[in-house]
């Protein structure tokens, strides 16, 4: 059995968060209108990453054969698969943000001291939008504290002049 370690909570708006539910309280937003967040974890030795993270994952499914709608069902939607049209079905489960830590590639020997989602959002595009407002912001590219190496695939760290 592997060891997992603890992870800090997220931190949103000065209170701890463990559930979507809190988060939507906190924002004044129902749970069906978040689409994610921005968030900034701080690690030991004064290091930081900006990043963004999904409340929610969606998968396109066959439709089952009775033609029940699976738990989680969002909608059916007709799609061409294999040169023959077809209806999936969209399902949509709760991401694994409770026990992210970042989407920063090499984390060996960092430890987190504390995760804190700095901006929901409920659209695809604001989330974006916010998480590069937010490293633009926070100058993310030229503070070598930050461990971010790009800003949206087209600004990086070694070569912004």
């Amino acid at each position: 059995m592997k060891n997992k370690v603890l992870l800090p909570s997220w931190i949103y708006q000065n209170k701890i968060v463990t559930t979507i539910e809190e988060i939507a309280n906190i924002a004044n937003l129902s749970v069906n209108s978040l689409y994610g967040f921005v968030y900034g974890i701080h690690f030991q030795g004064n290091k930081f990453y900006i990043g963004k993270k999904n409340f929610f994952n969606t998968k396109e499914l066959h439709c089952l054969k009775n033609g029940t709608k699976r738990e989680n069902h969002v909608r059916f939607i007709g799609r061409i698969v294999d040169h023959k049209r077809t209806t999936l079905e969209v399902v949509q489960n709760e991401s694994d943000w409770l026990s992210y830590y970042g989407s920063l590639k090499d984390t060996r020997g960092l430890i987190v001291l504390r995760r804190k989602i700095l901006d929901i959002a409920i659209s695809k595009r604001q989330l974006t939008y916010l998480e590069v407002f937010w490293q633009f912001r926070l100058n993310v590219l030229q503070d070598s504290r930050f461990l971010n190496e790009n800003i949206l695939g087209k600004f990086f760290r070694n070569n912004i002049t």
